[in-house]
C-alpha cells in the first residue's frame, strides 16, 4: 500500500465523500455548496491518506471523467509537495505508486488531459524516486521505455511520459533534494541519443498519423528546452531536417515552429554550433513561400506566428547578418518584407529586430575613432545596411503610426491599443533610426513625406499620413538638439498654424509647436504665429490638454523672449479661468509656465514694473481672490468638515472644484518659481523678497485649512502650497517659523489628516538640526501628534490596514526626526512608543505603509551603528556616536525580542507578506545582526524554543502575534493549535543558523528567503 495501512471500508468511504464533493465543484451552479465543497477537497488533499483514496478512484472506471481527473491532481499535488514527508521512508510504497500509476497510465490513454496529468505524475515520481528506482535495464529513462513498449498502443503513452519527463526534472515546484535531482539530471543526458533514435523510430513507425508526429516533435521541443542535447546529437538526427519539412503541414505548423525556435535559441552565440546555424539560415529561405501564401490570404495569426519565427532567427544570428554573410542578409530581407505587411499590428513583431539591428550599428566605430584599420570595413557595412534597409524601413514605420480610418467608431479598448503601440512600439522604433540615421537625415525623409502628405490632402481630404509624419517628430524630438542646422525643422513649425482643422492633427500639431519650442529662439520671426496658435486650441475640447502642455513648453524653453509678454501672460491665466475645456491639470500647466517665464525676469530697479517680486505679488493677489471667491462659498457657521450636514454636502459639492481648482493653480505656480537661483548678492536679496511675498499668503492659507480641515483634498493642497513657500528662503526667521509648527499641531489634533504629517516631516526636514532653539519646537510637535496618532491608530493589523495612510506619513514624519536631530529624539519617551507602535505595520497589507515601518526598523538600527541617520544640513558637528549608540543598544535590548518575533511571525502569516516585501524584512535582520550578533542569536534561540513548543497550545496562552497565527489555522482548518501554519522544526533551526551564522549579507537574505518559501509551502 502506499501509506500507513487503513481498512478497504475506510477507503470506500473516504472515496464517497471526495466524489460527492469533486461533482459538486465541477457540476454544481450553488455558489455555497461549491464553496464548502471546495474547501473540503482542499482539506482533503493535505492529508496523508490521499494516496489511497485517488489511487482507489483511478481503479474505479465507472466514475465520472472529472472524479477522475481530480484524482490525477491530487496525486500529482502530493507528488509535489508532501513525498518527502509522507512517502519517502517507503520504498514499497514508491514502487507500488509507480507501478499503479503506470497501469493508470495504460488504461486512461485516450482521455489526453488525464494521460498528460498522470505522465507528469509518473516524471515527478521519477524524480522524487532518485536512486530507489534500481533501474533494471540501463536506467530510469530506459525503465520507463521498457514499461509502455509492450505493444505498438503504448507509443501515445510513452511519448507523453518522455515529453514531459525533462521539464519535472527541472521544475522548483517539486519540493526535492538537490541529490535527486543531479541523479536523474544525469540519467536524462545519459540517454539523449537513445532517446533521438527513438523519436527517429516512433516517427517512421507512425506514417502519417499528425496528432503522433505532433507528439513527437513536442518531445523533441523539451529535450531541447531543458539544455542538455549537444550538437553532436543533432548533427547526424533526421528529425532537424524533417522539422523544417513538416513546418508546411498545416497540423504540425505550430509545434515545428516551436522546434524551430528551440533550435534557434540553443545555437545562438555558442561557437561548437555553427553548423547548426548556417543550416537553420540556409533553411530559412525555404519557408518564405508558405509565409507569402499566408500573408496573401489574410491569415494573421499564421503570419505573426511566421514572423516571430523569422524574427527569433534575427536576433539570435544578429551577428552572422553584421558580418554580411548571404544568410544573413536573406533573412534580413525576409524580416523587412515582414515588416511591410499590411495589418500594423501585426506587422509590429518585427520592429524589435529593426530596433536591436540599429542599435547595434550605432555602436559600430566612427570614421574618427582610433581603430582606423578597421573603421572603414564597419563604416561600408554601415552605409550597406542603411541603403538596403533603413531608407524603406523608415518609410514603412511612419506609414504604421497613421490613425485607421474610422478611428473613432472603433470600440475604446481598440483605440487604447492603437495608442499604447504609438508610444512603445513606435516611438522607440523612430528614436533608434533617428540614432543610426541622423538626426538631419531622418527629418529630411519626414519633411518630403509631410510635404507629399499635404499635396495629397487636398484631393483626398486623408489626414493621417500628415498626422503620422508629425507624431513621428515628436517622437524624434529628445534625440534631435536645437544646436543643430535643420531648416525642414522650421519650415514644419511655421506650417503648423494652417493645418487643416481637424481634432487628431491639431493635437499632434500642437504637441510638435510645444515640443520644438527651443528652436524658436534662433528664430524669433517664427514665436508670434506659433504662440498664438498655442493659445488659440486651449478653447478646444479636442485640443486643451495638449495646448497647456505645449504653453508650459514654450514659457520654459523660451522664457527669455517672453520676459517683454509678462502681463499678457498673467492677463491671460486670468481669461483662461473660465474655459470648460480645461481641467485641473491644465490650468496647472499654464501656471507653471507662467512662473518659469516670471523666475527669468530681470532685476532691473529702473523698470519697476518688470520686477520679479511684482509680478509674483500680481499672480498672488489673482490667485488670492480665486481662492477666497471659491471659498466664502459656504457657510462658515456650517463648517464642510460637518458629518451629519446632508444638505451643506449637497451645496459643497457646487463650489468645491473651484476652491481645488484655485489651490492647485497656486501650488503649481509656487511650485515653478524658481527661488534658489541667487547668484550674487544683489539677486539673494531679491530672491529673498520674492519669498517674503509668497510668505504673506500663510495667512490666507491657514483661514481655509481652519474651514476645510477635514476635507482632504483642500487640506492635501494646503499644506503643499505651505510647503512652497517654505521652500522659497533658506533664511527664515525661527519667529516666524514658530507659530506654523505649534499651528500644524492645533490642527491635527482637530482633524488627523495625512497631508498634516506631510507638511510636519517637511518643517522637520527643513528646520531640524538647523536651529537649536526650533528643535524642542518640533520635538514638542512629534510628541503631541504621537499621541494623538497612537491613540487613532492603535497596534493591531486590522487598525493600521484602515489607516495606511496615517501610518506611513507619522513613520516618514519620524524618520525626518531621525536624521536631523537623532539624540534629542532619542533620548525622549517617543523612541521606546514608536518602536512598540509601529510593530503591527511589519505585517500590514499595504505596500508603502509597510515599507515604510521596515525602512524606520532598519533606519534605527543604522544609526546606531553610525551615531546618526542621515546628515542634518547644517555645519554643526552631529552628535557622538557613543551617545546614540548607547541609546540604541537600550532600546534594542528591551524591545527587540518582540520585534524580532514579529519579523518571523510575518513569514507565518500565509498571505499576508508579499514577496516583494520579503528583502526588507531581511535588510532588518542584516541590520540586527551587525549592531549585535549575540543579541540576535539569543532572541532567535528563545523564539524558536517558543514555536517549537506552540503545538497543540491553547489560543489564550500564547502571544498576541501567535495567536494571530493560530487564528488563521482555525480558519483554514477548523481546528485549534498553529501547528498547520508553522514549517518544521529542522525549517525553523535551519533558518535560524543561516541568520546568525551567515558570513556575508546575502547569506542571510538567502536564509530569509528560504524560510518564508518554506512557510508559504
Amino acid at each position: 500500500s502506499l501509506v500507513a495501512t487503513r481498512d478497504e471500508r475506510s477507503i470506500m468511504d473516504g472515496m464517497q465523500q471526495v466524489v460527492a464533493a469533486a461533482n459538486i465543484v465541477y457540476g454544481s451552479s450553488d455558489p455555497s455548496k461549491h464553496r464548502e465543497a471546495t474547501h473540503f477537497l482542499e482539506a482533503f488533499q493535505r492529508t496523508p491518506h490521499a494516496w489511497t483514496v485517488a489511487d482507489a478512484m483511478l481503479i474505479d472506471t465507472a466514475l465520472p471523467p472529472a472524479c477522475h481527473y481530480f484524482a490525477a491532481i491530487t496525486l500529482h499535488a502530493k507528488l509535489r509537495n508532501d513525498f518527502q514527508k509522507e512517502l519517502a521512508a517507503s520504498v514499497d510504497g514508491q514502487r507500488f505508486l509507480r507501478q499503479s500509476l503506470v497501469q493508470h497510465i495504460i488504461r486512461y490513454k485516450d482521455n489526453h488531459s488525464l494521460l498528460s496529468r498522470l505522465s507528469l505524475c509518473l516524471a515527478a515520481l521519477a524524480l522524487q524516486m532518485g536512486s530507489n528506482w534500481e533501474a533494471q535495464s540501463g536506467g530510469i529513462v530506459h525503465d520507463i521505455m521498457q514499461m509502455f513498449s509492450a505493444s505498438s498502443d503504448t507509443i501515445k503513452c510513452l511519448l507523453c511520459v518522455l515529453t514531459v519527463l525533462p521539464e519535472e526534472c527541472i521544475s522548483t515546484d517539486i519540493k526535492t533534494s538537490p541529490d535527486n535531482r543531479r541523479y536523474l539530471g544525469d540519467q536524462l543526458s545519459g540517454v539523449v541519443p537513445d532517446i533521438l533514435r527513438s523519436l527517429v523510430s516512433f516517427m517512421s513507425s507512425i506514417g502519417d498519423h499528425r496528432p503522433h508526429q505532433a507528439m513527437v516533435f513536442r518531445c523533441m521541443m523539451n529535450w531541447l528546452r531543458v539544455g542538455i542535447v549537444s550538437v553532436q546529437d543533432l548533427a547526424v538526427n533526421p528529425l532537424v531536417g524533417a522539422c523544417f519539412d513538416a513546418v508546411h503541414t498545416p497540423e504540425l505548423f505550430d509545434v515545428c515552429v516551436k522546434v524551430i525556435c528551440e533550435l534557434v535559441d540553443m545555437s545562438s552565440g555558442r561557437p561548437e554550433y555553427l553548423p547548426l546555424r548556417t543550416f537553420i539560415m540556409s533553411r530559412a529561405s525555404t519557408l518564405l513561400p508558405s509565409y507569402r501564401k499566408a500573408a496573401q490570404a489574410g491569415d494573421d495569426e499564421e503570419v505573426k506566428t511566421w514572423m516571430r519565427m523569422y524574427c527569433e532567427m534575427g536576433e539570435a544570428f544578429l551577428p552572422m547578418i553584421l558580418e554580411g554573410t548571404p544568410e544573413g542578409i536573406a533573412i534580413s530581407d525576409i524580416l523587412l518584407e515582414c515588416a511591410s505587411y499590411s495589418d500594423v499590428p501585426v506587422a509590429s513583431v518585427t520592429f524589435r529586430f529593426w530596433y536591436l539591428l540599429a542599435d547595434a550599428l550605432c555602436d559600430s566605430p566612427s570614421p574618427d575613432t582610433h581603430h582606423s584599420h578597421d573603421v572603414p570595413d564597419k563604416e561600408g557595412k554601415r552605409r550597406f545596411f542603411l541603403e538596403r534597409y533603413f531608407g524603406r524601413l523608415f518609410q514603412i514605420l511612419v506609414s504604421a503610426g497613421q490613425y485607421p480610418k474610422q478611428f473613432s467608431t472603433l470600440p475604446a479598448d481598440q483605440q487604447d491599443d492603437f495608442k499604447d503601440f504609438r508610444k512603445t512600439d513606435l516611438v522607440h522604433s523612430y528614436r533608434a533610426m533617428c540614432n543610426l540615421m541622423t538626426p538631419a537625415a531622418c527629418v529630411a525623409q519626414i519633411h518630403t513625406m509631410y510635404q507629399q502628405s499635404m499635396q495629397e490632402y487636398l484631393s483626398t481630404h486623408e489626414w493621417q499620413l500628415v498626422e503620422s509624419c508629425l507624431y513621428c517628430l515628436r517622437s524624434m524630438a529628445r534625440c534631435i538638439k536645437p544646436t543643430l542646422s535643420i531648416p525642414e525643422i522650421h519650415a514644419t513649425l511655421a506650417s503648423l498654424p494652417s493645418l487643416p482643422d481637424v481634432p487628431e492633427l491639431q493635437y499632434t500639431a500642437v504637441l510638435v509647436a510645444g515640443r520644438y519650442a527651443g528652436w524658436l529662439n534662433d528664430q524669433p520671426s517664427l514665436f508670434p504665429p506659433l504662440f498664438s496658435f498655442i493659445v488659440s486650441r486651449l478653447a478646444s475640447q479636442a485640443t486643451a490638454a495638449a495646448a497647456a502642455l505645449s504653453f508650459h513648453n514654450i514659457c520654459s524653453l523660451c522664457c527669455q523672449a517672453m520676459g517683454g509678454y509678462t502681463h499678457e501672460l498673467i492677463k491671460l491665466h486670468m481669461d483662461v479661468q473660465g474655459l470648460p475645456s480645461l481641467n485641473v491639470g491644465d490650468h496647472c500647466e499654464i501656471m507653471e509656465g507662467l512662473g518659469a517665464v516670471i523666475s527669468t525676469l530681470p532685476h532691473n530697479p529702473a523698470a519697476p514694473s518688470s520686477r520679479r517680486p511684482d509680478a509674483i505679488r500680481a499672480v498672488c493677489s489673482s490667485l488670492l481672490s480665486q481662492i477666497q471667491a471659491a471659498a466664502s462659498v459656504f457657510n462658515n457657521s456650517q463648517p464642510l468638515s460637518t458629518p451629519n450636514n446632508h444638505t451643506h454636502t449637497s451645496k459643497a459639492q457646487s463650489v468645491f472644484d473651484p476652491l481645488i481648482l484655485a489651490l492647485s493653480k497656486t501650488a503649481a505656480f509656487m511650485r515653478s518659481i524658481d527661488k534658489r537661483d541667487a547668484k550674487s548678492h544683489t539677486t539673494k536679496t531679491e530672491y529673498n523678497e520674492c519669498a517674503r511675498v509668497l510668505f504673506e499668503m500663510i495667512p490666507a492659507l491657514d483661514h481655509v485649512l481652519a474651514g476645510f480641515l477635514e476635507q482632504h483634498q483642500v487640506c492635501d493642497e494646503v499644506c503643499r502650497c505651505i510647503r512652497y513657500i517654505l521652500e522659497s528662503s533658506d533664511e527664515w526667521d525661527s519667529s516666524l517659523i514658530t507659530p506654523i509648527i505649534m499651528r500644524v499641531k492645533e490642527c491635527y489634533e482637530k482633524a488627523q489628516a495625512s497631508p498634516l504629517l506631510y507638511l510636519a516631516a517637511t518643517l522637520v526636514r527643513l528646520f531640524g538640526g538647523r536651529s537649536p532653539s526650533l528643535t524642542p519646537v518640533l520635538l514638542h510637535m512629534l510628541g503631541e501628534i504621537a499621541r494623538v496618532t497612537f491613540a487613532q491608530v492603535p497596534t493591531t493589523t486590522k487598525a493600521f490596514a484602515e489607516h495606511y495612510d496615517v501610518v506611513q506619513d507619522f513613520v516618514d514624519l519620524t524618520l525626518q526626526s531621525l536624521g536631523r536631530f537623532p539624540l534629542e529624539y532619542l533620548q525622549s519617551p517617543l523612541a521606546a512608543a514608536t518602536f512598540t507602535w509601529a510593530l503591527p505595520g511589519i505585517v500590514v497589507y499595504h505596500r508603502d505603509a509597510s515599507k515604510a515601518v521596515l525602512q524606520y526598523y532598519k533606519t534605527l538600527i543604522r544609526s546606531g551603528l553610525e551615531g546618526t541617520g542621515r546628515t542634518p544640513p547644517t555645519t554643526a558637528p552631529p552628535p557622538t556616536s557613543p551617545q546614540v549608540r548607547a541609546l540604541v543598544r537600550e532600546l534594542l535590548v528591551q524591545n527587540g525580542y518582540v520585534l524580532v518575533r514579529e519579523l518571523v511571525v510575518s513569514a507565518l502569516i500565509e498571505g499576508q507578506i508579499a514577496p516583494s516585501r520579503i528583502p526588507r524584512i531581511a535588510d532588518v535582520f542584516v541590520m540586527l545582526k551587525t549592531f549585535d550578533q549575540t543579541l540576535l542569536s539569543a532572541w532567535l534561540a528563545g523564539l524558536l524554543q517558543q514555536l517549537v513548543n506552540t503545538q497543540g497550545v491553547a489560543h489564550h496562552s500564547l502571544p498576541p502575534s501567535l495567536q494571530s497565527v493560530a487564528s488563521v489555522a482555525d480558519a483554514e482548518n477548523g481546528a485549534g493549535g498553529v501547528k498547520s501554519t508553522l514549517p518544521s522544526a529542522n525549517e525553523l533551526r535551519r533558518f535560524v543558523e543561516r541568520v546568525v551564522q551567515g558570513v556575508s549579507e546575502n547569506e542571510v537574505q538567502l536564509g530569509v528567503d528560504e524560510f518564508f518559501e518554506a512557510c508559504r509551502k
